[in-house]
């Protein structure tokens, strides 16, 4: 009991290592990030602040009040003949004068299926030198809400674009850090005696992985088609409940996990169905219909905290990976509801809306994810070990090759099928007189050039056995013609010749006496064929002797 109980306290501060080297690593992250952003703000002019509306009251960009605005400002005594208007919006069109002259309109049509927002766009104006006056006549897409219009500057259009990348850079790593863990995980999982469990954990990584990049906004500016990256990053938190539930399933050996599995499959297709419908043919937007991906991840949450409780009643589960389990999900749960708060609530909508899920998913999979590495190179150790009992239970310990064992196994697999084979009996000739004469050293040399030359021959039609003493046995493979048996005892024949002239010669040469027999279907004509080869191999042993005095 009390080695147990130190084993988890063992586990329990690892774990917390881990915890804890995440967060500076994740702090360290969100400290660079500030400073390059610190750093660009540093050198452009901020257009943030100053703008009047209509009754001269004084109005934020980033603070703007609900409903459509139009705001100016006084921008004379900036030149802007190598610098550009450059901004960030979010579900807003707008339009730009400078002097009274429209310059600039944003207001992008779209596929209906995409929904009704745009999602994030990077914008960089070129507004014309001497300008006195810019106004912005600014729409929120969603009505009665207010625009999201952030970051709104004056500098080099390309150092703008630069720092996006750079302030994405440590959220852009985490996230691919976490789509190749999970893509491996998959890769892993798929491959023969891997445990599924790992499937469903690199499938919820890969998910969150790709909903979290859209935060980057690097793929934005890749495909200059936020649409798109806004659509995907709803389809993939629609996708990711169902992956958790499988994957606790599977590693509690819950009987029902078919009955989850299914519910969940169900409840997401459903999900994506009625939203996509409603989205495309009536004024619904993904953004209004998230509550029911919500509620799915709720009822995933519930779920996956059942089944590991279960377990742990039934005692089904491992205490260390249930350790590793209960953390990882307290830490996703807390991480999750806190961003899913932030966006009922619109708290910094502007950006980063899973930062904290990003980080609870990180420590969830290096808890859970450790332990299953470590899991299964304990179990490919033990297999490993298994086999190499295995093989050497089947080996002969001399010569290297197939054993009596081996053999008996073999025959056993003969008698079952309908397959054609061949026996050869080998024995080699006056092994007693080179054991007696020149010492068992010598003995044990001509056995085992024996058994080289042997295997060597006859590699390519059949499996050799070393059965005896000086006794050997090859069972010729299924479709093997005479033809190809002939050259192999041939070739047989000519490496024992090779042997015994090469210097220093042997004290006694090698010979090798062998018969061989074909067998039918039964087991009786096997025991036939093998009786059948060692009567001719003896007739030849016979004739070899007589052929040598």
């Amino acid at each position: 009991m009390r080695s147990y109980f130190r084993k988890i306290e063992k586990h329990m501060i690892f774990n917390f290592i881990i915890i804890a080297i995440i967060c500076f690593l994740y702090l360290f992250v969100a400290k660079q990030e500030s400073n390059v952003q610190n750093i660009y703000i540093a050198k452009s002019i901020s257009l943030n602040n100053g703008w009047q509306d209509k009754d001269g009251n004084e109005i934020s960009l980033d603070k703007l009040p609900k409903g459509e605005i139009t705001v100016t400002k006084h921008v004379g005594d900036i030149n802007f003949s190598n610098c550009r208007f450059c901004s960030k919006t979010k579900a807003t069109v707008f339009k730009v004068y400078a002097d009274g002259k429209l310059i600039y309109e944003y207001n992008p049509k779209f596929n209906k299926l995409y929904g009704k927002s745009y999602g994030t766009y990077i914008h960089s104006i070129s507004i014309p030198n001497h300008t006195s006056i810019l106004k912005l006549e600014i729409t929120p897409l969603f009505t009665m809400e207010s625009a999201i219009f952030y970051d709104a500057c004056v500098g080099d259009s390309m150092e703008f674009t630069v720092n996006i990348f750079r302030e994405g850079l440590g959220g852009f790593i985490l996230c691919i850090i976490t789509l190749v863990i999970g893509l491996l995980m998959i890769i892993s999982g798929y491959y023969k005696d891997n445990p599924t469990g790992f499937v469903y954990l690199g499938e919820f990584a890969v998910l969150i992985a790709l909903w979290s990049l859209s935060d980057t906004l690097y793929f934005q500016l890749i495909t200059t088609k936020p649409e798109l990256i806004r659509f995907i990053n709803y389809i993939t938190l629609m996708l990711t409940p169902y992956a958790p539930v499988a994957f606790i399933t599977e590693v509690t050996k819950n009987k029902k996990k078919n009955i989850f599995n299914y519910f969940f499959t169900a409840a997401i297709t459903l999900n994506f169905l009625v939203t996509i419908i409603l989205v495309y043919c009536t004024k619904y937007d993904y953004r209004d219909l998230v509550y029911i991906t919500h509620v799915t991840i709720i009822l995933s949450a519930i779920t996956c905290t059942v089944l590991v409780i279960l377990a742990k009643k039934r005692k089904s589960i491992n205490p260390a990976l249930l350790n590793s389990i209960t953390i990882g999900i307290i830490c996703l749960a807390i991480c999750t509801a806190i961003d899913m708060i932030r966006f009922i609530l619109r708290l910094n909508t502007m950006q980063n809306t899973s930062i904290f899920t990003r980080f609870g998913i990180f420590i969830f999979l290096c808890e859970v994810g450790m332990y299953m590495i470590q899991d299964y190179r304990k179990a490919a150790m033990e297999k490993n070990k298994a086999e190499i009992m295995k093989a050497l239970a089947y080996t002969d310990a001399l010569t290297g090759i197939n054993n009596r064992l081996a053999f008996s196994q073999k025959e056993n697999e003969l008698k079952k099928k309908s397959d054609n084979c061949a026996i050869i009996q080998l024995d080699i000739n006056n092994q007693k007189t080179v054991n007696d004469n020149y010492g068992h050293d010598a003995g044990d040399k001509h056995i085992i050039t024996a058994a080289k030359s042997i295997e060597k021959s006859f590699k390519s039609v059949g499996t050799c056995y070393r059965t005896g003493g000086d006794e050997f046995i090859t069972v010729i493979d299924t479709g093997i013609s005479n033809t190809q048996v002939d050259m192999a005892i041939e070739k047989l024949q000519n490496l024992i010749q090779e042997y015994n002239s090469t210097e220093p010669l042997p004290p006694v040469p090698l010979s090798i006496a062998y018969g061989i027999a074909w067998c039918d279907d039964s087991s009786k004509d096997l025991d036939t064929a093998e009786k059948t080869a060692d009567k001719k191999m003896y007739e030849m042993k016979k004739s070899m002797k007589k052929e040598a005095r």
